[in-house]
């Protein structure tokens, strides 16, 4: 069974079900771990349906009650967008540890719902049979970077350091972030320099934070550092850094990220130019009115570019009334994501801007008559009562 969890690390999915299935036909009971393998293929595919055949084949199998491979389940659920089969199972275990209630956590998190994730940890601590870990602070400062909040990330912070976990670098990394994205850009200074022993992520963090809060110009100047200083970015600081020049308008400086990039890329390294890179030197061009090259760069990546590239480059159309770019991008973005409100709503207000509203009464009848509006939620901080 060890080879299917090689398989499984290498991605061959389809490889790992069918050996499942070889085995099977030739008598083979499977154990704990090959189960452990199998959900996590489910899981790898986001098929919810077939995630639930293999939970009932569990249970039929005596594993029902096992607790790695429940945690597993429950962990499989939420990457398959399943909450509710999640929850039902987490109510239904009669016993759990520390992992899983950071399952939860973080699956309500990947689903975009912190504000229940947040309510499990308070009944975790109201509990006291658990000790948080790690795993289930980093998992938290998450949320507080999801849900903006900067009260309880510097409560976070202090818990962190009452239970002794700030010294690890990846919860000083996780504070960077949350601070960051709270705004407390000074605060996220504050914790990089107490780093004694950086890493990549510890530069990277540090780069969006500036990036995110007008300081483009720091960013840039971190990022040249950190190379000064022998720290090889991978990916991530790539576009950090990429983010913080399109928030701010450095044109010259993004470029040069970019043509380091591919340099980067040529030399054989993990570095590889991707969709939400893309995304940023198009934004970074059409905003600055570089209409053409942003299209050019678009229309190079139309293959395995996103739909986000393309948004982009209505945006810059946009504010820079170019309506010959606005029709391509707009068709090119219905032709992606039919079945996504905000973005017809996107490209019906970009037309009516430029008084096309001819073409926004012709787009209504190609639009599906189900298309929907987007749930909004909203998070409203009261203070304490």
């Amino acid at each position: 069974m060890e080879y299917m969890g090689f398989l499984l690390e290498h991605g061959e999915i389809a490889d790992a079900l069918d050996l499942f299935v070889k085995m099977r036909h030739n008598g083979i009971v499977p154990d704990k771990i090959s189960m452990i393998y199998l959900v996590r293929a489910c899981a790898l595919l986001g098929n919810t349906n077939l995630g639930k055949l293999v939970h009932s084949y569990c249970t039929v199998q005596s594993f029902g009650f096992e607790l790695s491979l429940v945690n597993s389940l429950i962990s499989m659920y939420f990457k398959c967008g399943n909450a509710i089969d999640a929850k039902k199972l987490f109510d239904l275990m009669q016993e759990k540890n520390s992992v899983s209630w950071t399952c939860m956590i973080s699956g309500y998190l990947q689903n975009g719902n912190p504000i229940e994730g947040m309510k499990l940890f308070h009944q975790l601590r109201r509990k006291n049979t658990f000790i948080v870990d790690i795993a289930t602070i980093l998992t938290l400062l998450a949320a507080c970077s999801d849900i903006v909040d900067f009260q309880l990330t510097k409560q976070f912070h202090a818990y962190s350091l009452k239970l002794g976990l700030y010294q690890f670098v990846p919860v000083r990394n996780a504070l960077i972030t949350a601070y960051g994205k709270c705004g407390l850009v000074e605060f996220s200074c504050k914790v990089f320099q107490e780093i004694s022993n950086r890493n990549v992520v510890s530069w990277s963090s540090m780069i969006l934070s500036h990036g995110i809060n007008g300081e483009g110009n720091k960013a840039v100047d971190l990022f040249v550092n950190m190379r000064n200083l022998g720290f090889e970015p991978n990916n991530i600081t790539y576009l950090n850094a990429l983010m913080a020049c399109s928030h701010n308008s450095l044109v010259h400086e993004g470029l040069d990220l970019l043509k380091s990039m591919a340099m980067d890329k040529g030399f054989g390294t993990n570095i590889k130019l991707g969709g939400k890179h893309v995304t940023c030197v198009v934004d970074l061009l059409s905003r600055a009115g570089y209409l053409e090259h942003a299209r050019n760069i678009a229309n190079h990546f139309r293959e395995k570019g996103s739909v986000n590239i393309w948004r982009a480059l209505l945006g810059g159309s946009f504010f820079h009334n170019d309506s010959q770019v606005m029709k391509e991008a707009g068709k090119e973005i219905l032709q992606r994501d039919k079945c996504d409100f905000g973005n017809f709503v996107l490209v019906s207000n970009s037309y009516a801007s430029v008084g096309k509203f001819e073409t926004v009464e012709n787009l209504r009848p190609s639009t599906n008559n189900n298309l929907g509006k987007n749930v909004g939620l909203s998070y409203v901080d009261f203070g304490t009562c």
